[in-house]
C-alpha cells in the first residue's frame, strides 16, 4: 500500500500552532500572508505580536514595560531586560534597536526584584548556568553572576558585568547605543570577544548569533561637562562587527601625545572595514589621531566631525590644513562627503597649506572658512594678489556639486570669502563643472550678521553669473534648533 506524502499544511492544527509561535517574530508575518488556513492560526498571535513589536522593537530603557499579563514597571537596568529575556525569550528577538545609553542613569536606590540565589534555580540562573558565551570566554557563570548580585547589594546599581552578558542576548539588533556607563573590565573584556567571534562566524539560515546584524553603532551618550575624554580603544571591538556600517561618537581625545590606537588582535583585526559613514561630535583629533583612525576604513563614505573645545588644550592651535591633509591620504580617493566645523575652538587656527586635489569623488564638502584664510595666510596673499584659479581649485575639487562654508567673521574669513569667488564664472565650466549651490553660513555674533551678509552681496553676482546658487544663512544654528 502506497503511503500519502504528507504536506506541511496537512500537518495537525496543534503542530502547525508550534510553528507559527517559534516564528515569532522573524518568519510571522511571511507566515500569515501564505494562505487563508495559516492568517487564521496565526490570527490569534497577532496581538501578542503587535504588542512586544510596539514595546521592544525601539528599546530603551524607562519605555518599556510589557509582559504578557499587561503592563509591568519599566525596565531601567541591563539585569531587569535580562530577567524579562529569561521569562519570555521571545523579547530578544524583537529588539532591533536598542538605545542602552540609561542603564542606570540617572542612579537612584532601590531594591532589585528577581535577583534569586543561583542555588534556588529558576529561569534567569539557567539563562547565565547555560551560556555559551560564558563557557568559552572561559568564565565560571556562578562566580560571573555572583558578582552581578554584588553590584547590586543593597541596591540597584550599574553593573558592567549585566550590560555585557545582556550583549550575548541580542540577535536581530541593528543600531546600538552602549551605557553612558559602560566601563571594559577583564572578565567583560573577555565576553566580548566571545560575542565579536561568534558574531563574525557565518550564520546558519534558522540561527543569528548576537550582535551579528548591528549595522550602526554609537558607544557613547553625550558626557557632562568636566567629565574626562573618551578612549576610542573601547569602541574596537563593536567596529570589528561584520555588518558596522556606521559610527557615531563624541566627547573622544586622539591626538599623537594622549590617546593612541591599540594594535588590533583577534578577533578584532581588520575592524572599520565595513564602516560607511563616521559621525564625530565634539572630539579633539589631530592629523595622526585621525589618521590612526581612518586607515582602517576602506569603504568610507561620509566623514563629518566637529571641533569644539572641551579638552582642547589652554592656548593650543589647531592645525586643520595638516589635519585635512592627513583625511586625503588615507580616504581622499573613495570619500564622498566631507564636513568639518570648528566652532568654539579655544585656541587659533595654525596658517598652513592644504590641497584638497585628492579627493577623487566628493560631492558635497563642507569647511570653515578658516581653512581657506590659513592657507591666504601661508601664501601671504590677499584678493588683490591671489590667483583665483589654482587657489580655489586647491580647496574645492571639481567632483564637488555642494560647497559649503561656515564662519565666526573676522577679516581673514572676509578675504578669504572674495578671494575664493572673485572670477569664479571664468573658470567654473572648466574646473569645477559639478558646482552647483554654495551655502554660507554666519555662526558669529547675530548683531553682526547684517554686515557679514553685505561681504556676500560684493561677490553674489559673480556667482550668479557663473549660474551657481547662493544661500547666505546668518543663524543656522539657531534655524535648526527651531526645526
Amino acid at each position: 500500500m502506497i503511503m500519502a506524502t504528507p504536506t506541511f499544511m496537512g500537518l495537525p492544527a496543534e503542530l502547525l500552532d508550534e510553528i507559527i509561535q517559534h516564528s515569532l517574530p522573524e518568519g510571522f508575518q511571511d507566515l500569515a500572508v501564505t494562505c487563508k488556513k495559516l492568517y487564521a492560526l496565526c490570527k490569534r498571535h497577532i496581538e501578542y505580536h503587535k504588542r512586544l513589536a510596539e514595546t521592544f522593537r525601539c528599546f530603551s530603557y524607562r519605555s518599556s514595560g510589557y509582559t504578557e499579563g499587561g503592563t509591568a514597571p519599566s525596565i531601567s537596568l541591563a539585569f531587569e531586560l535580562i530577567a524579562r529575556i529569561a521569562k519570555n525569550p521571545r523579547v530578544a528577538h524583537y529588539i532591533v534597536h536598542a538605545n542602552l545609553t540609561s542603564d542606570d542613569w540617572p542612579h537612584y536606590p532601590r531594591i532589585l526584584r528577581d535577583m534569586p540565589s543561583p542555588d534556588y534555580g529558576g529561569p534567569v540562573v539557567a539563562l547565565f548556568a547555560r551560556s555559551p558565551h560564558l563557557a568559552e570566554a572561559g568564565l565560571d557563570w556562578k562566580e560571573f553572576y555572583a558578582q552581578i548580585r554584588e553590584d547590586h547589594d543593597p541596591y540597584a546599581h550599574y553593573s558592567q558585568r549585566a550590560a555585557a552578558f545582556l550583549l550575548t542576548l541580542l540577535p536581530n539588533v541593528r543600531t546600538l547605543l552602549l551605557p553612558i556607563n559602560w566601563e571594559p573590565e577583564e572578565d567583560t573584556n573577555k565576553l566580548l570577544e566571545v560575542v565579536v567571534r561568534r558574531a563574525k562566524q557565518p550564520n546558519s539560515p534558522w540561527k543569528r548569533q548576537s550582535l551579528s546584524q548591528v549595522t550602526g553603532f554609537d558607544p557613547y551618550c553625550r558626557k557632562a561637562v568636566g567629565s574626562p575624554p573618551v578612549d576610542l580603544n573601547q569602541s574596537l571591538p563593536f567596529l570589528a562587527l561584520p555588518n558596522v556600517r556606521s559610527f557615531s561618537g563624541n566627547s573622544i581625545l586622539l591626538t599623537s601625545d594622549t590617546f593612541m590606537l591599540q594594535a588590533p588582535k583577534d578577533p578584532y583585526l581588520r575592524y572599520g572595514e565595513g564602516l560607511k559613514t563616521i559621525n564625530l561630535e565634539g572630539c579633539y583629533f589631530d592629523a595622526v589621531g585621525i589618521a590612526e583612525l581612518l586607515k582602517h576604513t576602506p569603504r568610507l563614505r561620509v566623514l563629518r566631525y566637529s571641533h569644539p573645545a572641551r579638552w582642547e588644550p589652554p592656548d593650543q592651535d589647531w592645525d586643520l590644513c595638516n589635519f585635512v591633509s592627513a583625511i586625503g591620504r588615507e580616504v581622499g580617493s573613495h570619500l564622498e562627503e566631507l564636513c568639518i566645523s570648528i566652532s568654539g575652538l579655544r585656541g587659533a587656527v595654525q596658517p598652513g597649506r592644504a590641497s584638497m586635489r585628492g579627493f577623487q569623488r566628493l560631492r558635497g564638502l563642507r569647511l570653515p572658512l578658516e581653512f581657506a584664510a590659513c592657507n591666504i595666510r601661508e601664501a601671504n596673499g590677499c584678493p588683490a594678489e591671489c590667483d583665483i584659479e589654482p587657489f580655489i581649485c586647491d580647496l574645492v575639487p571639481p567632483s564637488v556639486s555642494v560647497l559649503s562654508l561656515e564662519s565666526i567673521g573676522g577679516e581673514q574669513c572676509t578675504i578669504a570669502l572674495r578671494t575664493m569667488f572673485r572670477n569664479l564664472a571664468t573658470i567654473k565650466d572648466s574646473k569645477l563643472p559639478a558646482l552647483t549651490t554654495i551655502c554660507i553660513d554666519w555662526l558669529g555674533d547675530s548683531r553682526l550678521a547684517y554686515e557679514y551678509g553685505k561681504v556676500c552681496e560684493v561677490f553674489a553676482p559673480e556667482i550668479e553669473k557663473a549660474g551657481v546658487q547662493l544661500y547666505f544663512d546668518p543663524l543656522p544654528t539657531l534655524r535648526n534648533y527651531h526645526t
